[in-house]
């Protein structure tokens, strides 16, 4: 990514006049975080101080991750439309072909793929894309800083934790 403390603001005002080239659920995503923060400031009465600003922030974020999942839930039925043989895999050959019917998303490099640990090279001159490796790897985060990313949410996290309350 860019180091926003060391360029100008022409060059951002530039970027964010063209992040829906980069991102293609730009405007919906501007949509909800402006209702999101119409929500937070019209709860407040009076002026906004620095912490109550910043705490309204802190909502936002935690908020975002959910919302954003519908992308990753979309790419799954996309990916699931050519699972093989309800494996959690899918053919290379057809997760390319996904990209040129409209499917935005499914471009990475086989070298990348292999480095993600989503490639299944077992049966040589077949490769597949494994479905939860691709989903969840860190490529597919739309937001990531120091401390923290906005990811796809894992489904198995969420069925673990669920366990782990009830036996705890």
């Amino acid at each position: 990514g860019t180091n926003t403390s060391a360029v100008s603001a022409k060059f951002m005002i530039n970027l964010a006049s063209r992040m829906d080239d980069y991102y293609h659920a730009w405007g919906q995503m501007q949509e909800y975080l402006a209702d999101l923060l119409l929500q937070e400031v019209s709860g407040h009465p009076g002026d906004l101080r620095f912490p109550d600003a910043a705490r309204m922030i802190e909502n936002v974020v935690d908020k975002f991750g959910t919302w954003q999942d519908w992308e990753c839930v979309d790419m799954k039925k996309n990916l699931l439309t050519i699972e093989e043989y309800d494996t959690g895999r899918v053919l290379l050959s057809d997760f390319y072909a996904k990209t040129l019917n409209g499917a935005h998303q499914f471009k990475e490099s086989v070298p990348f793929l292999r480095e993600l640990g989503a490639l299944d090279e077992t049966d040589k001159g077949t490769d597949r894309v494994i479905i939860p490796n691709y989903l969840l790897a860190r490529s597919n985060c739309i937001a990531k800083f120091t401390y923290h990313e906005v990811c796809c949410l894992s489904e198995c996290e969420a069925l673990l934790g669920h366990i782990e309350r009830h036996f705890a």
